[in-house]
């Protein structure tokens, strides 16, 4: 439904602010091996019956050269996208804030991107 604007529900925590879907980079496609194909436009169905709880901001790095990485959600941008919203709510976090040890595991698991 494009030009449609999905109601957030709820109450957000500090420091969740709405973001741009098409400044976003993903860490892995959509759906992730092992969902069913019709994931994300049910995900969608449900969130355009329902809105999008605010207590489910997407986790969203920031990076020091100003990308901004998705920690998770992949699945509810996708479906936010899908009903045509320009934006998702989200929490960002610095990569300075995060430890060493996070910093490592992230760049064990996505090389090239951290």
């Amino acid at each position: 439904m494009p030009g449609s604007h999905v109601p957030r529900i709820g109450t957000a925590r500090a420091g969740v602010i709405e973001v741009a879907l098409g400044k976003l980079i993903a860490l892995h496609r959509v759906p992730r091996p092992g969902k069913p194909a019709t994931y994300i436009s049910d995900l969608a169905n449900n969130i355009r019956l329902n809105g999008y709880r605010l207590n489910e901001a997407i986790p969203v790095i920031k990076m020091p050269d100003g990308r901004l990485i998705m920690a998770g959600g992949h699945h509810r941008a996708a479906a936010m996208a899908s009903l045509g919203e320009q934006t998702i709510p989200a929490r960002i976090v610095g990569w300075d804030s995060l430890s060493p040890a996070v910093q490592n595991w992230y760049r064990g698991l996505f090389p090239g991107v951290f």
